[in-house]
């Protein structure tokens, strides 16, 4: 995927409620996602991902099941999460976006390039993160991950399917 106007990574909104970190350190809730939108602007294709991350504190604990498969349905990730349910008091709150031009250039390659670019938005964000989150507090580093940074990969590609702007 040959990706270009590029516009910078932008923090659109951040939040740490440091009152509540002490109610994380026995649990909390964890809500993380990229977001893909793909339009056509002046006859080109463009994206605009938008990544978030939600930690709560409260509610009801439960137990959550993790399975990360790849497009031939090979494991890639497995395991299980305790997190809470309900409402909860926002504990961080994190949430960026960019936008870019593309052309696509064939599955595996464009999978390759998306993953680059996620990983690079990755980095992008612990960076943000470690510098402005209280150092006592820790993000989970599996949401990092390349197999979810694959997985959100092949998510955006589908993105661009559904919309009718991928051809391969």
């Amino acid at each position: 995927m040959k990706i270009f106007n590029l516009q910078p990574i932008t923090v659109k909104e951040y939040i740490f409620n440091q009152e509540h970190l002490a109610e994380s350190q026995s649990s909390c809730n964890l809500e993380v996602g990229f977001q893909f939108d793909c339009k056509v602007v002046n006859s080109l294709k463009a994206m605009i991902i938008t990544f978030e991350i939600l930690y709560t504190v409260g509610g009801v604990v439960s137990n959550q099941e993790m399975s990360i498969f790849n497009n031939t349905n090979e494991l890639l990730v497995m395991g299980t999460n305790v997190y809470e349910e309900g409402a909860g008091e926002i504990l961080m709150y994190y949430k960026s976006s960019c936008e870019f031009n593309l052309e696509n250039e064939g599955f595996e390659t464009d999978v390759l390039s998306m993953c680059n670019f996620l990983s690079e938005y990755n980095t992008h964000t612990q960076k943000f993160l470690n510098q402005y989150k209280p150092e006592s507090f820790q993000i989970e580093k599996d949401i990092f991950m390349h197999p979810i940074v694959q997985s959100n990969a092949i998510t955006a590609i589908e993105n661009l399917k559904g919309n009718n702007m991928y051809e391969f």
